[in-house]
């Protein structure tokens, strides 16, 4: 079922398929034009809960992406948003980086609560290990992400 996408999404639950046909659910807490922040849940679904029955569980990955393709093509699914939505209630988070060239440097990575503006200050690789993964992905490899992450 193909979904159109102008509306803004924060706060809206989304349905991501994975390789075994199952789906996780991501919750949309900030959105800045096209691109937007999710928490994405590791508790996986054969069938997909109403946006009454969803619930919050272990947080697999926080990243940032660009799902709207997903949702318009039908390949991700909109479950609806939030009754009781309070972006307050979910902080923007801060996320590593690691240094391409220079491997044992490391950033934290930090969004204001708009996701409009973006910092990096060096960290110690142990501080880096408290934070997840600072990527920017399309739809496809959220989808790969995730599998890897279930299923390696």
């Amino acid at each position: 079922m193909k979904q159109h996408m102008k509306r803004k999404l924060e706060g809206h639950i989304i349905a991501v398929p994975l390789q075994d046909n199952t789906f996780v659910t991501s919750l949309v807490i900030r959105q800045n034009g096209s691109i937007s922040l999710g928490y994405f849940f590791k508790e996986r679904y054969t069938e997909l809960p109403t946006i009454e029955q969803w619930q919050p569980s272990e947080v697999i990955l926080i990243a940032l992406f660009g799902g709207r393709l997903g949702l318009k093509n039908g390949n991700w699914q909109l479950l609806g948003q939030l009754p009781q939505w309070d972006r307050n209630e979910w902080q923007v988070p801060i996320l590593r980086q690691q240094d391409p060239i220079n491997t044992s440097v490391y950033y934290a990575a930090m969004y204001d609560n708009d996701i409009k503006n973006f910092t990096r200050k060096i960290i110690s690789e142990e501080e880096a290990k408290t934070y997840y993964l600072y990527g920017i992905y399309g739809y496809k490899a959220i989808e790969n992400v995730l599998n890897k992450l279930l299923f390696s």
